[in-house]
């Protein structure tokens, strides 16, 4: 069971520390003399958010919420409640998925479970009777069962420690993605994944939808309804300015720059979220790097105004690549280029996702690059999501011979 007192008055009280205290943590009114340990209030509503979470208890979470509206307002008064502050919001506002095991830590989907869990945690652990998330929910048939868990929601249980081992999470995950701008639907029920260090392209006739999709993974636009995962955490409580901490960079179709600025200037943009206090210079010299490994250091202290759209186009890449993604959504990096130039892309998009360890999602009409680079390919027409396959198995695709030249060429 658990007992939690909480102590709310004008001097922030809570749970403090002293000399005489020892290694305690005593629960009481703040004297002058105390100094206090990191606050117990936000500890307090970080556990019960994270109880509320195990035990599929609204009305706990409903009270951890309560306890993150005192320690707010008490934040002035309380600057050290900041840390645990942030620990708690991120329980609170994206959640990620958990695996709640039934059964023996011993059992084979037990340990494949353990074994996959790098960025997942275990937060239920035992016969299902034991466990309040699982209550009712048995082991399959007498067996042990994973169990994925989002937000008190658990999916259909896993047995077979080999359906563990070999479906690795995908990069991005989209599902049943839609997007509407007035009576215009642009994204209509979208869905694809693009697993972990692959190259994919995204193709599609003009107006297809493939720049709006691009927009809705980095959060410029809100889909009306789906879901978009990274690494099995949802995208969609992430604002926009956080979509690069969360490991995505991306280059425009028509380019984003800041034409005022110097070249290196505007990439250190892309640095800011990798930048510590203090560390600036650190942060010139890898933008530096990255300008002389995408082959334009000579214009590092030039204005970004008047340089060859070409030149421009590769300053943005430098952007985006400064800031360490984990996946690069390139949009039409083609465009003004010539056909020996296009040749070149190719061989250079391959490096890049060898030499930063990328995972490329590529829009792009120029159809032998995306032919000759891409292993899969997912192709849009009208919003919808029309093939997708293989190079060789999309260019066969009826549907899509019909979204390029007509149902008489593909008949």
């Amino acid at each position: 069971s658990l007992a939690v007192e909480l102590f709310v008055d004008d001097e922030g009280g809570g749970f403090f520390q002293t000399s005489s205290d020892g290694e305690q943590l005593v629960a009481r009114k703040k004297e002058l003399d105390d100094h206090p340990t990191p606050s117990g209030n936000a500890m307090l509503a970080y556990v019960l958010l994270r109880l509320a979470r195990i035990w599929g208890d609204d009305e706990l979470e409903r009270r951890g919420v309560s306890v993150l509206r005192i320690v707010r307002d008490a934040l002035p008064r309380a600057p050290s409640a900041f840390g645990w502050l942030l620990v708690a919001l991120h329980q609170h506002l994206a959640p990620h998925r958990e695996l709640a095991i039934a059964g023996p830590p011993g059992a084979p989907v037990a340990r494949a479970a353990l074994a996959a869990a790098a960025e997942t945690d275990v937060i239920a652990f035992g016969p299902a009777d034991d466990v309040p998330l699982l209550a009712g929910r048995t082991a399959v048939y007498g067996q042990a069962a994973v169990y994925v868990c989002e937000r008190f929601a658990c999916a259909l249980p896993v047995t077979d420690p080999a359906a563990l081992y070999a479906a690795p999470m995908a990069r991005l995950a989209i599902r049943n993605v839609t997007r509407r701008f007035g009576g215009i639907v642009a994204i209509d029920d979208v869905s694809l994944d693009v697993e972990a260090g692959q190259i994919v392209g995204l193709i599609g006739p003009n107006g297809a939808g493939k720049t709006t999709l691009f927009n809705v993974i980095t959060r410029l636009y809100r889909p009306d309804s789906g879901e978009l995962d990274l690494d099995g955490k949802s995208l969609l409580r992430t604002p926009p300015h956080r979509i690069v901490r969360r490991g995505i960079a991306r280059t425009f179709q028509n380019v984003e720059l800041f034409r005022t600025m110097s070249v290196l200037d505007n990439v250190l943009v892309g640095a800011h979220t990798r930048t510590k206090p203090f560390r600036g210079s650190a942060a010139r010299g890898r933008a530096l790097e990255v300008l002389d490994y995408v082959g334009i250091a000579n214009v590092a202290n030039r204005p970004a105004a008047g340089l060859p759209f070409g030149t421009l186009k590769r300053v943005e890449l430098a952007r985006a690549l400064v800031a360490e993604p984990k996946l690069l959504l390139l949009d039409e990096p083609a465009g003004g280029l010539n056909h020996e130039e296009v040749s070149d892309l190719g061989t250079f998009i391959r490096k890049l996702r060898e030499d930063f360890d990328l995972t490329v999602l590529l829009v792009e009409h120029h159809m032998g690059l995306v032919m000759s680079i891409a292993e899969r390919i997912h192709v849009l027409d009208f919003g919808r999501k029309i093939a997708e396959g293989t190079p060789d198995e999309v260019q066969r695709n009826p549907a899509v011979i019909e979204a390029y030249l007509g149902a008489e060429s593909a008949a």
